[in-house]
């Protein structure tokens, strides 16, 4: 775990470095994550010292950079952004500030403790919302396209990921078993999704191809996707759900500084084919984290 914190430090430094040399649209995403990252990183030391050899402890954080860095993103690239509103809804620009602001103070309240447990549920009903309103309709009008079905999976399993917290927070069985079932699904068909599709970059299968440069580019893809799938049923059979979850959760961050961070450091000005991936993969290992604290077995 030291040489955890030291790869993360060293990131830090690297991403500071660079960020005199890219655009604003870019930048503010940096300092939003960067700056729940300190302050997340602070309050593990100061209230979980003991606990950071413990990879579960790293969920919120995990969890809380990502939304970050996406909530920014909701005031960088306001008016792309508001184009996944639905149609129907008035005041695109609004809502998309609204959640921009919600995502934020979400990530800054996981981090420091400050009004988690209404925030928790209150963000996992919002993410789920996003699966009803913006991607299972998209879905639905193009149901041959795997992108825009693993999108949706993707949200759901962030929600579980918050539900999973709130279960932890409110001392909820019902809560967990919610979470429970919002991220077996997503991880047993990403598991299917990587063996399928090996060439994309492993974990949350999108549009992106592992760079040939990787190391055993392919072989990431075939192992996340058994594991995926084994961590599933794990979960569906309630056997050894709370340590696959856990081990899983694992994996996927281990993905992130073999494969993401490299491919980011590459590119740290790419936001939709480097660092929206990043973010992207750390918050899903983020709620596999949550969902292992979560459970009780």
């Amino acid at each position: 775990m030291h040489n955890d914190l030291v790869s993360i430090a060293l990131t830090t430094i690297y991403t500071m470095f660079v960020m005199a040399f890219i655009a604003p649209d870019v930048l503010w995403p940096y300092v939003g994550g960067i700056a729940i990252l300190v302050v997340g990183l602070a309050m593990l030391v100061k209230h979980f010292r003991h606990r950071l050899g413990e990879i579960r402890s790293w969920g919120p954080l995990f969890y809380a950079v990502p939304l970050a860095v996406f909530g920014a993103q909701h005031f960088t690239a306001t008016r792309f952004v508001a184009q996944g509103v639905p149609q129907w809804l008035p005041w695109h620009i609004f809502w998309t500030y609204l959640v921009g602001t919600a995502l934020f103070a979400a990530a800054l309240s996981l981090v420091t403790g400050v009004q988690t447990k209404l925030a928790a549920p209150l963000l996992g009903v919002m993410l789920l919302s996003f699966v009803f309103l913006l991607h299972i309709p998209n879905y639905v009008s193009s149901p041959h396209d795997r992108v825009k079905f693993a999108v949706a999976l993707r949200d759901l399993a962030f929600s579980g990921g918050a539900f999973a917290l709130a279960a932890k927070l409110w001392d909820s069985r019902k809560l967990a078993a919610i979470a429970r079932f919002f991220v077996a699904v997503p991880l047993i068909i990403f598991g299917g999704l990587n063996i399928l599709h090996p060439e994309l970059v492993p974990a949350v299968p999108l549009v992106k191809l592992t760079p040939l440069w990787i190391p055993l580019h392919l072989l990431w893809d075939y192992l996340t996707g058994v594991i995926f799938i084994i961590a599933a049923v794990c979960l569906f059979a309630k056997f050894q759900a709370k340590r696959a979850a856990a081990w899983t959760g694992g994996w996927v961050f281990l993905m992130i500084l073999l494969i993401y961070l490299p491919i980011t450091i590459a590119s740290p000005s790419d936001i939709a084919n480097a660092v929206n991936y990043f973010a992207d993969t750390l918050m899903f290992s983020g709620t596999l984290l949550l969902l292992a604290a979560a459970l009780s077995t």
